[in-house]
């Protein structure tokens, strides 16, 4: 069989462009080199496939292949097939598993999807809001890590729930009286100081959600708002936070200056118990409310559902309680029992 007969007929086959030229500078060409001249070889390696040429070179409309080249070609197919559908494969995977570690979909929690929250990171047997009880929470399953916040004396956002360090470090002095790096100084029993919110931004990045609460609320001439907002804008993770706070004033604040992030007002246990009495008064930007565990009943639980918002509880430990939740058809709740949560939830 001449070159010129075989370009044809692997055209004729159906062969593509990038796959002639494959084949052509690649297996066929020892055999091409033996068994054509080098006119038609040039005329193979040229992409011949065109009417014209085919005319001007009376090349049959009709040729056949040897067997070992049709099995070739078939082969050739047959893996670029695989190949192709390997791929389409591969990124659609990748394209779900970016969609559930970025952005937040709040329609997509219920009571049979609840948001589960890492309540401190690990607290029963890390450091509370130490990078370890992070890491622990996150390897356990959990999508959602909790940081409360405290201005220091530098108004430096520190991830801490108290202000007075004597609970969490056994040292009498309060956060927003101390420089940070003053702070950094006093370590937990791992080894690990305070942490800064930028440095837990850098850390985990967008591979995990934040639910962040504002605790100095209002003071300052809203220095800790405004802070916040800067950093989560300065890290580009606005699709991976949730803002909280048992503060309305501090919540409305943050919304007027970004109003794309979805905010959680918390309720202590009067106003849990009550909340049907000031359920009206909670403006429709604050989506997820929180009840105090103690307060969490088919009642209160049902005057927030009402409303179309996630209704969620705080902080919910043993299997009687996270049975309760999933019986009251809560959408979510904070925990420090991640592992255990999470098992309940399958």
């Amino acid at each position: 069989m001449m070159a010129h007969e075989l370009g044809h007929a692997l055209l004729h086959k159906g062969v593509n462009t990038p796959f002639l030229r494959n084949v052509t500078t690649g297996t066929f060409i020892p055999r091409i080199e033996k068994e054509a001249n080098q006119f038609a070889f040039k005329l193979l390696l040229n992409n011949f496939e065109n009417d014209e040429a085919m005319t001007k070179y009376q090349i049959p409309d009709t040729l056949s292949l040897p067997d070992e080249m049709e099995r070739f070609i078939k082969k050739q197919k047959e893996i670029s097939m695989i190949f192709k559908t390997k791929m389409l494969t591969i990124i659609f995977l990748s394209i779900v598993i970016l969609s559930a570690c970025t952005n937040i979909n709040l329609s997509k929690y219920d009571s049979e999807n609840p948001m589960v929250i890492s309540h401190r990171g690990s607290p029963v047997d890390y450091p509370e809001h130490s990078f370890a009880g992070y890491d622990d929470a996150i390897n356990k399953g959990s999508r959602y890590i909790e940081q409360d916040l405290i201005l220091s004396k530098d108004n430096k956002l520190v991830v801490s729930h108290d202000n007075n360090l004597k609970r969490t470090l056994g040292i009498d002095i309060n956060i927003s009286d101390t420089n940070y790096n003053e702070l950094k100084k006093y370590k937990f029993k791992n080894g690990e100081h305070l942490h800064l919110l930028n440095d837990v931004f850098k850390k985990y990045g967008n591979d995990v959600n934040y639910v962040i609460e504002t605790k100095q609320s209002g003071n300052k001439n809203h220095l800790m708002e405004n802070e916040l907002l800067n950093v989560v804008n300065g890290y580009n993770l606005e699709n991976n936070i949730i803002l909280q706070s048992f503060s309305l004033e501090s919540l409305n604040y943050m919304n007027k200056k970004d109003n794309t992030i979805p905010q959680m007002l918390l309720l202590d246990d009067k106003k849990s118990e009550n909340i049907n009495t000031i359920i009206d008064t909670i403006p429709t930007n604050v989506k997820i409310i929180t009840l105090s565990g103690n307060k969490m009943n088919k009642k209160t639980v049902d005057v927030i559902k009402k409303t179309d918002r996630l209704a969620m509880a705080y902080t919910l430990n043993t299997k009687t309680q996270i049975e309760k939740a999933r019986q009251l058809k809560l959408d979510g709740f904070f925990t420090n029992e991640t592992e255990r949560a999470l098992e309940n939830k399958k």
